[in-house]
């Protein structure tokens, strides 16, 4: 039979068994905010880090293309410019026939150049119009690096050339 000091200390131990039951589920809750704010903050950093990558390289791609660019119809300004200073004595005899697309790779500096391929027509030195075709590489800043004279609509003679140029 229980006594009623027996009573008194059942009590107490359902008492103190319920004050660490609470005590282990108020840790538990807080250990579970805990992972999900290290999650959340982890998370926020990681978007962030992506985000900043493609802001970065999107700005690298721009910067790269700024000497180097295609008009509208397809013009590179730095070789018509080109063409116009040194292929005749009439620069406002240059035509432009046909600009291949401009087409990115990279050098053995792992730096980007751009290659075009170029049909136009120009005034000779004797006042003739002629139709003349050119391959050129240009670096990032416009300069032109190679200059390959071929003979128009003849790509296709120079196989090696032409496995290094897009001709769309």
């Amino acid at each position: 039979m229980q006594t009623p000091d027996d009573d008194h200390s059942f009590s107490k131990i359902t008492a103190a068994n319920a004050g660490e039951k609470k005590a282990y589920e108020t840790s538990r809750e807080e250990r579970r905010r805990y992972l999900i704010k290290v999650f959340l903050i982890t998370s926020l950093l990681l978007a962030t880090a992506v985000a900043a990558y493609f802001i970065v390289r999107s700005e690298q791609n721009s910067n790269r293309k700024a000497g180097v660019y295609s008009e509208a119809d397809g013009t590179v300004p730095p070789i018509a410019d080109y063409i116009r200073k040194n292929e005749t004595k009439f620069p406002e005899s240059f035509v432009p026939v046909y600009w291949s697309k401009l087409r990115e790779s990279k050098d053995l500096l792992d730096l980007p150049t751009y290659q075009v391929a170029v049909i136009y027509k120009v005034k000779n030195d004797e006042g003739v119009t002629v139709m003349k075709s050119k391959l050129f590489e240009l670096n990032a800043d416009g300069t032109i690096l190679l200059e390959i004279a071929v003979e128009p609509f003849k790509f296709s003679t120079y196989q090696s050339a032409s496995s290094l140029y897009s001709f769309d």
